[in-house]
C-alpha cells in the first residue's frame, strides 16, 4: 500500500505547482499591446461597434463624452441615432421618422441632436431631445422643413453654430445650393443667407464645417460632360457667399 506525503513532501509538491501554474500564465498569450491606429480591443467587440443591414453615415459626440452615429438602413426600412458609451456598449437607439431620408447629425450644447434630410422631396431637419423623444416644439412634431418651390432639396450636412443654432447645407437639384440657419422652433432665420439658393454654387454640398474667424466653409462637387468638379465655398457669418466667391478644382470624372 502506497505510503502518503509527509508535511515537508506536501510543501514541495504545492511549491511545485504554483511555480507551474506561474510559468502558464506568464507563457500564456495575452492581448498584444496596441500599436498607433490598431482597433481597440476594449471597445466593443474587437473595437467595432455595429451591426449588419445599416451604414453609419455620421458621428459626432455628446457633451457627456459618449457617440452618437446616424444609422441609415440599407433596405430602406428607416434610420436612426445610436447612442455608444466610452467602451463600445450601445446604450440607446432612437428611431427617426420613416418618411425621413436622414443624411448627417450634429449635437446642440444641452445634448439635443439635429439631424438633417429630407421628407417628400423638401430639405428637413429632425431635432432629438436627449432622452431619445422628438422635440415636439421643433417644426411639427420634431420635424422642420424647408420648402424651395420647384425643385427638389435635401440637406446634406449640420452643423452648430456658436449660439447653439443648426446651419443647414442644402442641395436644390440643379439650381445649386445654400445655407439656412433654424431659429429654435425649426423655422428658418430670414435674417441669415441669400433670400433664395444662391446662384454659381454648383452641385451637391458634401461637408459643411465652422470656420474658425467666423463663418463656414462649404464642400461641394459635380460632374458633367466626364468632368468632376470639386469647390470650397466660404460663407460669412451672415451666410452669404464672399465676394471672392468659390475655389474650384476640374478634373476627369472617375
Amino acid at each position: 500500500m502506497p505510503r502518503g506525503l509527509d508535511t515537508s513532501e506536501r510543501m514541495g509538491s504545492r511549491a511545485f505547482v504554483g511555480v507551474l501554474a506561474g510559468l502558464v500564465v506568464w507563457l500564456t498569450p495575452g492581448p498584444a499591446l496596441a500599436s498607433p491606429g490598431d482597433l481597440d480591443p476594449s471597445f466593443g467587440k474587437f473595437g467595432i461597434v455595429g451591426g449588419a443591414g445599416g451604414a453609419a453615415k455620421d458621428l459626432e459626440l455628446l457633451p457627456g463624452g459618449d457617440a452618437v452615429y446616424l444609422s441609415s438602413s440599407v433596405n430602406g426600412s428607416g434610420s436612426s441615432v445610436e447612442r455608444v458609451g466610452g467602451a463600445g456598449r450601445l446604450i440607446a437607439s432612437y428611431a427617426l421618422p420613416e418618411s425621413f431620408g436622414a443624411a448627417a447629425l450634429a449635437v446642440q450644447p444641452d445634448g439635443a441632436i439635429v439631424v438633417s434630410g429630407a421628407v417628400g422631396g423638401s430639405a428637413a431637419a429632425v431635432r432629438v431631445r436627449p432622452g431619445g423623444a422628438l422635440d415636439p416644439s421643433f417644426g411639427g412634431g420634431g420635424v422642420a422643413v424647408i420648402d424651395i418651390p420647384g425643385s427638389f432639396e435635401i440637406a446634406e450636412d449640420v452643423v452648430v453654430d456658436e449660439g447653439g443654432r443648426a446651419v443647414l447645407a442644402v442641395a436644390a437639384g440643379s439650381s445649386g445650393a445654400g445655407l439656412y440657419r433654424l431659429d429654435s422652433d425649426g423655422s428658418v432665420d430670414p435674417g441669415f443667407g441669400e433670400p433664395a439658393v444662391p446662384s454659381g454654387l454648383e452641385g451637391r454640398p458634401t461637408k459643411l464645417v465652422l470656420d474658425p474667424s467666423d463663418g463656414y466653409l462649404l464642400g461641394s462637387g459635380f460632374a458633367e460632360d466626364f468632368q468632376a468638379t470639386a469647390q470650397v465655398t466660404r460663407f460669412d457669418g451672415a451666410g452669404e457667399v464672399e465676394a471672392a466667391g468659390p475655389a474650384a478644382r476640374s478634373g476627369p470624372r472617375a
